[in-house]
């Protein structure tokens, strides 16, 4: 028997006489590309936390027609369907309107015909995303809202933002989100 010295390439060029060092750099780097779009795309482990928020939105100057036809309990329309947002409370008040006086100065008054109106709306919303949504629209304060019902639509702004409680909790009222001091920030306390 002769023993043969173990050569890294042999007379055909492949390696330990297996394989080609070329189609082993090719594989290599397919097996780092799928491990990589893996890592980046595998699901997170936990599922995405769900949370039921209120919105308050204030739909300004508006007619007393449309403003009457904004009631509690109606279910938001979105993209031709029902969501599971609901308007909780409604509240109408004469519309704020600035005026200016003869002498130059400002005067902030009500108008005796347009009204405006604050709708407070509950739903569930995926906390865990970079952007809230309600009702099928993105929500941050002082961004716009379509309050969008089956039979009233009126376009409003968002006001307040509070997050009332994880899905899946015991117990009702405000969770330890609900007071922390950055969900706290974005309550408006003037509605």
């Amino acid at each position: 028997m002769r023993l043969e010295k173990l050569r890294l390439l042999d007379d055909k060029g492949k390696l330990f006489g297996l394989v080609n060092p070329f189609d082993l750099a090719v594989l290599l780097l397919v097996i780092a590309v799928a491990a990589g779009v893996y890592w980046k795309l595998r699901p997170g482990g936990k599922a995405p936390g769900v949370a039921e928020v209120e919105v308050t939105v204030v739909a300004p100057f508006v007619r007393p027609a449309a403003a009457a036809a904004v009631k509690a309990g109606d279910r938001l329309v979105a993209s031709g369907s029902f969501t599971d947002a609901r308007i909780v409370d409604v509240r109408v008040e004469p519309g704020l309107i600035a005026t200016t006086r003869a002498d130059g100065t400002r005067l902030l008054t009500r108008d005796p015909y347009k009204k405006d109106v604050y709708a407070t709306i509950r739903g569930k919303t995926a906390i865990s995303e970079p952007d809230l949504r309600l009702g099928g629209q993105e929500v941050r304060i002082g961004k716009e809202f379509y309050l969008k019902t089956q039979t009233v639509e009126l376009k409003g702004e968002v006001t307040g933002i509070r997050i009332l409680k994880e899905a899946g909790e015991n117990g009702s009222g405000d969770n330890a989100a609900g007071n922390a001091p950055e969900n706290k920030a974005q309550e408006n306390g003037g509605n």
